[in-house]
C-alpha cells in the first residue's frame, strides 16, 4: 500500500497523575488559535465502577507540554467517558458526544456537551441523543463528515429490543 511513512520523533506524555487510574477515550483538536486540546477519560478502571470523569488539557507548544487537566464533566453514580468523539465547527464552536453509563443497572446513554471557549467551559444539552430505543453510541471516532449542506454526519451504533417472538407450545411458531 503506497502512503507516506510513519516516523515517531519523539514521546510525550499527556496524561499522567500518579497513581494506578485508567485514562482513555483520547480526542484531539488542533483550536482556531493553534493551540492542542486534548480530552479524555479518567476513572479507575472501565466497564465496571460508576466513577470515570472526562478532563481536558491544552498545549500551546504542538504538544510537547501539557496544562493540569481540567474537569468537563462527572457525576455521582455514573460513568462518564468518550473524548473521542470531540468536534469542532468552523465557528470553533465544539461538540463532546460524551457516554454515561451505570454498567450494573444497564443504563446507557450519549449526552452532548458544547463550548465556545475551546473547552474552558462546557453546557450540556438537555437529554440523551436516543437514535435507538435502548441505547445508542456513536460509531468510531473524531469529526463524520459533512453533508453537501453542512450538517454533520455520523454513524451509530446500538441496541433496539429484540424482535423475535417465543417459541414453544402457543407461540404461534407451529401450523395450526
Amino acid at each position: 500500500m503506497a502512503g507516506p511513512q510513519l516516523q515517531l520523533v519523539e514521546e510525550v506524555v499527556v496524561a499522567s497523575a500518579g497513581g494506578r487510574r485508567h485514562r482513555s477515550r483520547a480526542g484531539l483538536q488542533r483550536l482556531a488559535d493553534g493551540r492542542l486540546l486534548a480530552v479524555y477519560r479518567v476513572g479507575w478502571e472501565m466497564f465496571g465502577q460508576p466513577h470515570g470523569a472526562v478532563v481536558c488539557t491544552w498545549s500551546e507548544d504542538g504538544g510537547m507540554h501539557w496544562e493540569t487537566p481540567h474537569p468537563v464533566i462527572a457525576e455521582p453514580g455514573w460513568d462518564w467517558f468518550g473524548g473521542q468523539r470531540l468536534v469542532q465547527f468552523d465557528d470553533g464552536g465544539l461538540l463532546l458526544l460524551a457516554g454515561r453509563a451505570r454498567w450494573a443497572a444497564g443504563d446507557f446513554e450519549t449526552i452532548p456537551l458544547r463550548s465556545d471557549d475551546g473547552g474552558r467551559t462546557w453546557q450540556r444539552d438537555d437529554g440523551a441523543i436516543a437514535m435507538f430505543p435502548l441505547e445508542s453510541e456513536p460509531y468510531g471516532r473524531g469529526a463524520g463528515e459533512r453533508s453537501a449542506a453542512g450538517q454533520l454526519l455520523m454513524g451509530f451504533g446500538g441496541r433496539a429490543p429484540s424482535r423475535r417472538r417465543p417459541r414453544g407450545p402457543g407461540s404461534g411458531d407451529r401450523p395450526g
